[in-house]
């Protein structure tokens, strides 16, 4: 497939990036999308990334007089898989990623040549041979961009995978999440909607909480307020993939505590309409049923010594990695505490 030259495929800085999944084990060497420089050789593309023989991508540059700069991943590809490839281009250092990580870089400062070639997907082209090299196997979702994406905004493509690129960016999943010490990191899964989830465990001197907000798309950027109940957002939220992730600080018990979530971001500009969490805060109610008793008493003695897991992290109600008698006497003293049915 070819496109037209065009004086926006004059690129200085570019992210290009696709899906891709080969079907000949990579017998020799096949182009995603070039800008081909039509050189004798075929081999010098004023910018475009190809898979080598052998499974290694690369990514190429070519400037005016020729001089050429690639980078090649570290990874090798296999057959009949499909992959993330993306190549980038800032003006200082090509850089390849390989399903959002990256794999690959070099220093350049070359300018790419223009000229009025068309860009080809799918195969490049030389003077003396026409079209050669065509890819073997499938090709998806190819993007180019006249500036060099983020690692953070590539890895949100990736991370879109199957679902496409395009979806609508919309709030997906909820957790509070605490580290118990040496034992890990531990998630109580928060519905979006509906009745509030219930985290049991304490937030330490200053009542710090940790909520982690899951979306469709890979992010960039987004506000949290607290807008109902008593404790305050803690700093800037912060972001990995599709995660937003916001600390909380002054968090009191017995209570449910509303975050509204505004202006979040993805990485393809879109913005999602703002959203509200409900928080159920009940320290020691390890059985989440929104009351303090007895069964959480007995629940928390029966744990008492075993190592902390997925399956018994609730008693761990004071978070640090063991279950003692420490965590029953918290316990005992919230009984008689609930939350709203």
């Amino acid at each position: 497939m070819n496109v037209p030259d065009s004086a926006s495929l004059h690129l200085n800085t570019f992210t290009i990036d696709a899906w891709v999944n080969s079907t000949d084990n990579f017998t020799q060497d096949r182009a995603i999308l070039t800008k081909s420089t039509l050189s004798i050789l075929g081999n010098d593309f004023a910018y475009g990334f190809r898979v080598l023989s052998g499974g290694h991508a690369e990514g190429r540059i070519t400037d005016a007089s020729g001089v050429a700069a690639s980078v090649v991943s570290a990874s090798v590809l296999s057959n009949d898989q499909f992959y993330h490839i993306a190549f980038t281009y800032d003006g200082t250092a090509l850089k390849l990623y390989v399903n959002g990580v990256l794999d690959g870089t070099s220093a350049t400062s070359l300018t790419p040549v223009q000229n009025t070639n068309p860009v080809s997907i799918g195969a490049w082209q030389s003077v003396s041979a026409g079209t050669i090299q065509h890819w073997a196997g499938l090709i998806d979702e190819v993007e180019l961009f006249n500036r060099a994406l983020s690692a953070a905004e590539i890895q949100g493509i990736a991370n879109a995978g199957s679902a496409g690129k395009c979806r609508a960016l919309q709030l997906t999943a909820a957790a509070s999440r605490k580290t118990h010490g040496a034992a890990g990191t531990f998630d109580i899964s928060l519905p979006i909607s509906g009745q509030s989830g219930v985290e049991c465990r304490s937030g330490g001197a200053s009542n710090d909480y940790t909520l982690v907000f899951t979306f469709s798309n890979g992010l960039l950027s987004g506000n949290a307020t607290v807008t109902g109940g008593t404790g305050t957002v803690s700093g800037s939220p912060t972001f990995s993939g599709r995660d937003m992730i916001v600390n909380v600080t002054g968090v009191t018990n017995v209570q449910i505590l509303t975050v509204t979530l505004s202006n979040v971001t993805d990485v393809f500009n879109q913005v999602a309409a703002n959203s509200s969490v409900n928080v159920g805060v009940l320290i020691g109610d390890t059985t989440s049923n929104r009351a303090v008793n007895a069964t959480d008493v007995a629940q928390t003695k029966g744990q008492v010594g075993q190592p902390v897991s997925m399956s018994n992290f609730r008693e761990d109600v004071n978070a640090n990695g063991t279950i003692s008698a420490t965590d029953v006497a918290q316990v005992k003293s919230e009984v008689g505490t609930s939350l709203p049915p």
